[in-house]
This record gives C-alpha cells, sequence and structure tokens, in this order.
C-alpha cells in the first residue's frame, strides 16, 4: 500500500531508521524534527501523520490539537515514549487514530499503519440512517449538519449503524473498526464512543450509543 506519510520525530536516529523500514514497506515519508517544520510540511499529499510526543517545541499532543482544526479527516499515529495510560487515552480524546507505546517492533507500527489506512479508503457504498454516512467521502452528517469526525470516530459509528438493532462487542470494535486487537486494559473503544457522543449531543433527536453490559455498545435511534 503505497502513501505519503508525515513522520515527525526529533530524534534523528530513529527517524533515520523508521524512514529506512517504511520506505523498504513501500511508503514514501517526510520528516520533520519539530512542530514548526511539521506544520511547514503540512499538505493534502500528506496521508498519515506519525506524531512523537517529546519534541523540542512542545508536544505531540499540540500537534495534535492543531491537525485536527486544520486537517480533521488526517488519519494520525501517535508514538509515546512512555507508553503511560493517561498518554494513551489523552491521544485518543484529542483525536488521534491510534497509539504505539515505545519501544516497539517496527513490524508492530507497519501493521498499524496498513489499519490505519485501510479505514480511511473511501469506499462506494453510501449509508443512510437518522445520521447519513457517505462511505466514499466518510463524511456524516446529522439533520443535514457535517459531523467533525475522526477516522476512528467515522470507523465506529459505520459498524454500530450497520449492526443495528443488535448491539456490537467491544473486541469487534476493536477488530473491526480500529484494525487492532483488544488488549486487558485497552480503553480505546471506550475513549472514542465517549468523544462520539458528545458530537451527537444529548438532544431527543440525536442517536444513542448504549453500553450493554457483557454485550459491548448498542447504536439507538431516536424515536
Amino acid at each position: 500500500m503505497n502513501a505519503n506519510l508525515l513522520l515527525v520525530e526529533d530524534d534523528p536516529d530513529m527517524a533515520d531508521l523508521l524512514a529506512q523500514v517504511l520506505a523498504y514497506e513501500g511508503y514514501s515519508v517526510t520528516h520533520a524534527g519539530n512542530i514548526a517544520a511539521a506544520k511547514a510540511l503540512l499538505s493534502d499529499q500528506i496521508q498519515l501523520a506519525l506524531l512523537d510526543v517529546g519534541l523540542p517545541d512542545g508536544n505531540g499532543f499540540d500537534l495534535l490539537r492543531d491537525l485536527r482544526e486544520s486537517h480533521p479527516k488526517l488519519p494520525v499515529i501517535m508514538l509515546t515514549a512512555r507508553g503511560e495510560a493517561m498518554d494513551r487515552v489523552l491521544g485518543l480524546e484529542l483525536g488521534a487514530d491510534d497509539y504505539l507505546p515505545k519501544p516497539f517492533e517496527t513490524r508492530e507500527l507497519t501493521a498499524r499503519i496498513r489499519a490505519v489506512l485501510r479505514r480511511s479508503l473511501p469506499e462506494d457504498t453510501v449509508i443512510e440512517s437518522v445520521i447519513e454516512l457517505d462511505a466514499r467521502r466518510r463524511e456524516a452528517r446529522m439533520g443535514g449538519k457535517l459531523l467533525d469526525l475522526t477516522g476512528a470516530e467515522f470507523d465506529l459509528m459505520t459498524l454500530l449503524i450497520k449492526n443495528t438493532p443488535d448491539p456490537v462487542s467491544k473486541d469487534e470494535l476493536s477488530e473491526q473498526a480500529l484494525g487492532k486487537p483488544l488488549g486487558p486494559f485497552d480503553r480505546a473503544v471506550d475513549v472514542h464512543i465517549s468523544r462520539l457522543r458528545k458530537k451527537l449531543g444529548e438532544g431527543d433527536q440525536s442517536p444513542k450509543i448504549v453500553a450493554i453490559r457483557n454485550r459491548g455498545y448498542q447504536w439507538l435511534e431516536p424515536v
């Protein structure tokens, strides 16, 4: 799968290693060593960003906030040095599609990249609900208004709507929408669902995502 990646990493040795590995896998890699350089290099040609958390002129979370404003549909994978749970949760809450704690195997990184890119590819079908989901454009509208969704949120919503009225297990949501097995302490699905609920709102005409004990999440259309 050929794609243009932006790698934001301040360690030159690590950046060089990752660039070589990703180039071998067929990716075109543009490297930025800090936030300022990353912003200057961003363009519509970039199809995925890899963001290190620790950067000399700020951190990857700062850049992620800006990306979600300027490039809301750009897939983003966070590279967290400490791998702490709060770092991972914060990245997801800010709109990252995935995260990978350092140190990591390069094979795992390339697998995560492939999974995120697969989810971001356009499809030919248009799915309609109270929420109108356009899979080709990867856009969701509620009451004619475009929802500001990340790629992961869009995929979770699509999977939930497709399975209505049946609930979808967290394992299935993680595997099919996020592209990875659900780990024993993995809160990625819960964090994405929480963000999605906030974007749907709490009005009577808003759909609901309900947690079903031991069964996962269920999509409910407004009555």
